[in-house]
């Protein structure tokens, strides 16, 4: 277990050991500013932690990690049995890794990861955001209000096939056929 203190600079420093462990100066990245195929070596907090068997048989850890400025997914692919039980929900862990896009969401795929000593690191720097006010959630103001009931679905209006009763019955008058039974343009010509 090492202790690590935050800096602007992104190069790890070592200070000689102490005997609690190492002290090493990490420069802070913070979720928010993670951008896809960055290089990361900085400090968060695990808040979820869970062992996962992909669809292909393999397993995985997945975990979410959190600073001041948000959350952000990782995943550990490689070394999964040597680092698994190094960390737990709640402890302050080192990382260094690299950052992807995947279904749109960033993640980081751990390399490597070591947990800290959280006695120098501050507390408020590791604390997520606070939530967004809501205004009243949808499913509240549904229960509040009685739902009206449905209305019918408008019929729609057929042809009768037969005639109703009350209904106007039209006698249609058909023209009688040609001389030859069938309908020619000149034999309607011809009449007048």
């Amino acid at each position: 277990m090492s202790a690590a203190a935050m800096t602007n600079e992104n190069v790890p420093e070592s200070a000689p050991p102490t005997q609690e462990g190492s002290v090493e100066t990490v420069r802070k990245v913070y979720a928010a500013d993670l951008r896809e195929k960055d290089r990361v070596n900085t400090v968060f907090r695990v808040t979820k932690k869970e062992k996962v068997t992909a669809r292909s048989g393999k397993v995985f850890v997945a975990a979410t990690l959190v600073d001041k400025s948000g959350e952000v997914d990782a995943r550990i692919f490689d070394q999964v049995d040597a680092l698994e039980p190094v960390f737990q929900v709640g402890d302050y862990v080192l990382i260094q890794g690299n950052v992807i896009s995947f279904h749109g969401r960033t993640q980081v795929v751990v390399e490597a990861l070591e947990r800290l000593d959280p006695e120098p690191l501050d507390a408020k720097e590791f604390e997520p955001p606070p939530a967004p006010p809501a205004e009243a959630k949808p499913e509240a103001k549904a229960a509040a209000e009685p739902k009206p009931a449905p209305s019918p679905r408008p019929r729609r209006r057929r042809r009768p096939t037969r005639a109703r009763p009350g209904a106007m019955r039209v006698r249609v008058a058909r023209a009688p056929p040609a001389s030859s039974g069938r309908w020619s343009p000149s034999a309607s010509a011809t009449r007048t």
